[in-house]
C-alpha cells in the first residue's frame, strides 16, 4: 500500500532536492536499461517483466513528486497574483 505524504522545506532547499531526485531517477532508469532478460524461460521472463514494471512505477512516482516540487518552487517565486491585479488608484479618484 502506498501513502502520499507532504513535506515542508525551505525554499532554498528545493533546487538541491530536485537535482538529487533527478539524479536518482536517471540512475534507476540506467539500471533498468542494463537488465539482462532471460528470453529462454517464460516464467523467469514474466517475473523479470513484473519487476521492471514495478520499478517503472516507482520511477513514475518519483517523477511526479519531483514535478510537484518544481511547480511549487516556481509558484513560490512568482509575485503574488492579487497584488498584480490591484491597480494603484487614479489621482482623480483620490481628489473626490
Amino acid at each position: 500500500m502506498r501513502v502520499k505524504v507532504s513535506q515542508t522545506k525551505d525554499l532554498n532547499e528545493i533546487p538541491g532536492l530536485v537535482v538529487q531526485n533527478l539524479q536518482n531517477i536517471v540512475s534507476d532508469l540506467k539500471k533498468l536499461s542494463d537488465s539482462n532478460l532471460n528470453y529462454f524461460s517464460i516464467n523467469v521472463l514474466l517475473e523479470q517483466l513484473s519487476e521492471i514494471r514495478y520499478k517503472l512505477s516507482d520511477i513514475d512516482i518519483a517523477c511526479e513528486e519531483t514535478q510537484g516540487f518544481i511547480a511549487g518552487y516556481s509558484q513560490a517565486l512568482q509575485p503574488d497574483e492579487e497584488s498584480k491585479d490591484e491597480e494603484p488608484p487614479d489621482e482623480e479618484e483620490e481628489k473626490v
